[in-house]
């Protein structure tokens, strides 16, 4: 990750994780199998982020589910809730 993130919500982060990847809502979407309606919410902190959603997140931009939910500015942290997400989702 080349850009340097500052403190916000989970929506932001989500939606500067996709913009930096280059890609619009419905490109991103599909990919993490959610509908585009379903993402634009959760971009705009309109709807929590289910954790079958924050893993796959996770997953498609490489870091830790900590990172997609803004618990941390570290995309490389792993700590307790991906561990937790990894153990019951895998």
């Amino acid at each position: 990750m080349a850009a340097e993130y500052l403190p916000g919500t989970p929506g932001e982060r989500i939606r500067d994780l996709r913009k930096e990847a280059k890609l619009n809502q419905d490109e991103f979407a599909e990919a993490i199998g959610i509908s585009r309606s379903t993402l634009g919410d959760i971009e705009l902190d309109k709807r929590s982020i289910s954790s079958t959603t924050a893993l796959e997140i996770a997953k498609y931009f490489n870091v830790s589910v900590d990172f997609v939910l803004a618990k941390t500015d570290d995309p490389n942290v792993t700590v307790i809730l991906d561990l937790y997400f990894k153990q019951i989702l895998l």
